[in-house]
């Protein structure tokens, strides 16, 4: 495969799938809409943080080890909770896109 070639993060568009939208996953997942596109379509490889965020936001239907096997072989090993740090980082996210519009001056 050539640099230019890429191929799709199967269980990442599974993901997209069952959640609707990459739209609706990134906002789960507490994370751009960009990056879950850059994952589904294989421009990088997601990082074990959106992997466990994938794996919570589908209910585990779509596992870790299955987004990422390039860090986990095998489903036995992915943590059974969202780590801290990820719960934060939803809560923040949601945080931001609940704050209102700035005004615009008159």
């Amino acid at each position: 495969m050539s640099f230019t070639e890429r191929e799709p993060n199967a269980a990442v568009v599974r993901a997209v799938d069952i959640v609707g939208t990459q739209s609706a996953l990134a906002a789960l997942c507490g994370y751009s809409q960009q990056a879950i596109s850059s994952a589904a379509t294989g421009l990088t490889r997601p990082s074990p943080d959106l992997a466990l965020a994938i794996h919570f936001a589908t209910g585990g239907e779509v596992g870790a080890h299955e987004v990422a096997p390039h860090i986990w072989h095998d489903a036995r090993a992915v943590p059974n909770e969202l780590p801290p740090h990820l719960i934060e980082r939803r809560r923040q996210r949601d945080e931001s896109r609940s704050k209102p519009a700035c005004a615009s001056k008159s």
